[in-house]
């Protein structure tokens, strides 16, 4: 029977602050609302690996894994459309300013 972690214990409880205030950072600074599934994901995971320590461990050790693996990719996506969004755009500007110019 797998043992309740006491690091990710600790981390999941001060993780619970900013999930309780997420609304209000969200309202604050919306430029991080692409990156809050990978945060809500990496909750989960935490939360469902000190829970399998308790019950249903083959149950949660699932979750655990496939929310990590949804973090990874909402990550992943989170990153190429702030790419997009900010390099790729300005260079397309750059090169449309440069050709008004001449």
């Amino acid at each position: 029977m797998p043992e309740l972690e006491i690091g990710e214990l600790i981390f999941l409880t001060i993780a619970t602050v900013p999930i309780i205030l997420s609304f209000w950072i969200i309202r604050a600074r919306k430029d991080i609302l692409k990156y809050m599934p990978v945060y809500y994901c990496i909750y989960i995971t935490f939360f469902s690996t000190n829970i399998e320590a308790l019950i249903l461990p083959d149950v949660f050790n699932f979750i655990e894994h496939f929310s990590l693996m949804l973090a990874g990719i909402f990550m992943f996506s989170a990153v190429v459309y702030d790419f997009y969004t900010r390099i790729s755009k300005q260079k397309v500007n750059q090169l449309n300013q440069g050709m008004v110019t001449k």
